[in-house]
């Protein structure tokens, strides 16, 4: 997973709403929000490129 334009992988602390992913879809999403859930884990609800919505649950590497 990586912000869209960047080349290193994107880090929990700098996901927050509006910042496009790619990796969590085939195309790339926008994050509408970040809820921590502990030091090491987040769930990140996105939209799609077609205006789909959907929410993972993100760990640390």
């Amino acid at each position: 997973m990586s912000m869209t334009g960047q080349a290193e992988p994107a880090r929990l602390e700098h996901l927050q709403s509006g910042v496009r992913l790619s990796g969590l879809l085939p195309e790339p999403v926008t994050v509408l929000a970040v809820t921590q859930n502990g030091p090491d884990a987040v769930t990140v609800t996105f939209q799609g490129p077609g205006g789909e919505l959907g929410q993972r649950l993100l760990y640390r590497a």
